[in-house]
């Protein structure tokens, strides 16, 4: 149930910043939704390693489906991001 509504929160929040009002001044992603974003990231990586962690060897090398959340993740996370660290 958690992790559905991180997956509700982070589409909603990527959603709203498409929207030009919401965004920066020079159009780069709102501070806020984009921290939203970061934790969402976040958990949706430490969920992906606990059930890596959790399952036998066996279990994960028969299932290739245990892979696509970490590929769905990978653009965002090798993209540079447009906020200064």
């Amino acid at each position: 149930m958690i992790s559905i509504t991180f997956i509700i929160v982070s589409t909603i929040g990527m959603t709203i910043n498409t929207i030009p009002e919401v965004q920066g001044e020079d159009g780069s992603d709102n501070e806020h939704l984009g921290m939203i974003e970061t934790v969402c990231i976040t958990w949706f990586t430490v969920e992906y390693i606990l059930r890596f962690i959790g399952e036998s060897r066996d279990q994960v090398v028969a299932s290739s489906l245990r892979s696509l959340p970490y590929f769905a993740q990978a653009p965002r996370k090798s993209a540079p991001s447009s906020r200064a660290l």
